[in-house]
């Protein structure tokens, strides 16, 4: 329904991250949003730490073929990403409709390093 990509990886704490969504298939919804969000993750917990989120990109009716273009600032202060055997830190991008029942959601998870 949605593909997301992002240009100029990877990413830094305070950098501006530049995408775009391109609607596969007509959708139609409240609104089209877009965030960054920094999760942590185990075994038997996953948790949303951090979240930036846009402005609607789009309400209504979205047809397919449609491209918005989005760019959404990390903190100044992200973390970068981390995994182990035992648990993830990492951040993602996450665009949905939302809509009457359950939200479609993308997500694209992205590189973000200590400069």
């Amino acid at each position: 329904m949605l593909d997301v990509s992002v240009s100029d990886e990877p990413f830094a704490p305070g950098d501006t991250v530049p995408g775009q969504i391109v609607v596969d298939r007509d959708v139609s919804g409240r609104e089209l949003l877009v965030a960054l969000r920094y999760i942590e993750t185990s075994p038997d917990f996953k948790e949303c730490a951090v979240e930036v989120v846009s402005t609607p990109l789009a309400q209504g009716e979205v047809p397919a073929g449609t491209t918005l273009e989005f760019a959404l600032d990390l903190p100044t202060d992200a973390l970068p990403g981390f995994r182990s055997e035992h648990a993830s830190l990492h951040w993602e991008v996450d665009a949905w409709v939302n809509k009457r029942g359950l939200d479609p959601h993308t997500r694209l998870e992205l590189d973000v390093r200590l400069p």
